[in-house]
């Protein structure tokens, strides 16, 4: 639990990073259906939630208590925040429906089951 909150604790104190140190990655265009299939909660740990959400053809991550970043796509389920280097990685079941998600950062992958 602390290891997450340290994790997710770094996200928000890494705003100060620049857009300009992020490797120039080309986005994928994902359809706003499969963003849609995206929308919902992940438990990271006891307390700890992303939220995931969408605004026309865009997509959003927040954590419990935190601000709400915009994520860009580089493939049809991997994304990447802007403000930090960190991805967010869609897991899916054998009938393709989301089961959960992985935030890698900082060398480690942290998994985060669909509970809404």
């Amino acid at each position: 639990m602390k290891k997450i909150l340290l994790i997710l604790s770094i996200v928000c104190l890494s705003l100060t990073a620049s857009a300009q140190d992020k490797k120039d990655t080309p986005d994928v265009k994902v359809p706003i259906e499969t963003l849609k299939t995206y929308v919902g909660k992940y438990e990271m740990a006891p307390g700890a939630i992303i939220d995931v959400t969408t605004d026309a053809n865009r997509i959003f991550v927040q954590m419990t208590g935190q601000a709400k970043f915009e994520i860009f796509p580089s493939s049809m389920t991997e994304f990447y925040l802007k403000v930090v280097e960190a991805k967010v990685i869609f897991k899916a079941d054998d009938k393709n429906n989301i089961t959960g998600l992985t935030l890698q950062q900082n060398g480690q992958d942290n998994p985060g089951k669909k509970i809404e």
